[in-house]
């Protein structure tokens, strides 16, 4: 294409891209049309509506978008837990930080304080998905493990291909009763290691997300919905 026709082109794609994107005044005021405004009731009315969940007001929610903090601090929950660890996830991988991971929670298992350890793992990862000597190894650890099939699932399709992968770590807290860890992490290297010897300008999360630290009246929640 010569460069004249592609200027053109290009012009005219980043004038539609001008029409078609709202500025964010422009987006505030169609939030503010619709919903009275992102912080009104009728916005967290559809928010509540769209996610099937309630608002729970009064948590200290802390982000965790790199992933070493992210495992320092699972590690962390996990090491001062004196009663229970719960961990809800899609998959353990077969790998170090997976090794690693299991192996201290293993390790308060066996510790005076004896903590009790459950694990709820999607239904086809802990069937088909998982590796069977590494979930036998954790069993052997003293460390439960079930897979979980919703009681509310109205089509077992859905819940088989799409169904709920959730990721939620809830431990017991001498300092804040409760703590939990809550997004989209599973248990491995992939999804908590680093690349090695990054650029100065590269990412270096082997997998981005963004998991979520929260303490307050919503661990009452979660810790029922594990139960």
């Amino acid at each position: 294409m010569k460069p004249f026709l592609l200027a053109i082109k290009i012009a005219s794609i980043l004038l539609t891209l001008g029409f078609l994107t709202p500025s964010l005044a422009s987006a505030n005021s169609q939030c503010s049309h619709f919903y009275g405004a992102y912080k009104g009731d009728q916005f967290q009315k559809s928010i509540d509506d769209g996610t099937q969940s309630k608002r729970i007001k009064g948590n200290e929610v802390i982000i965790h978008p790199e992933n070493i903090h992210n495992y320092n601090e699972r590690l962390r929950m996990i090491r001062s837990a004196k009663n229970h660890i719960n961990i809800y996830t899609l998959l353990f991988e077969n790998n170090k930080i997976g090794k690693d991971f299991i192996s201290e929670v293993a390790t308060r298992v066996i510790s005076k304080d004896k903590v009790e350890a459950n694990v709820l793992m999607h239904y086809l990862s802990h069937a088909l998905g998982s590796d069977v000597r590494l979930i036998s190894a954790i069993r052997a650890a003293g460390i439960k493990v079930k897979s979980y099939w919703p009681k509310n699932t109205k089509n077992p399709l859905y819940f088989l291909i799409k169904g709920a992968h959730k990721k939620v770590q809830i431990t017991d807290s001498p300092k804040y009763g409760l703590e939990a860890i809550v997004g989209g992490r599973n248990i491995g290297d992939n999804y908590l290691g680093n690349i090695p010897n990054p650029g100065n300008r590269d990412f270096k999360n082997i997998w981005r997300d963004t998991d979520l630290l929260i303490r307050g009246p919503f661990l009452n929640v979660a810790q029922n919905d594990f139960i």
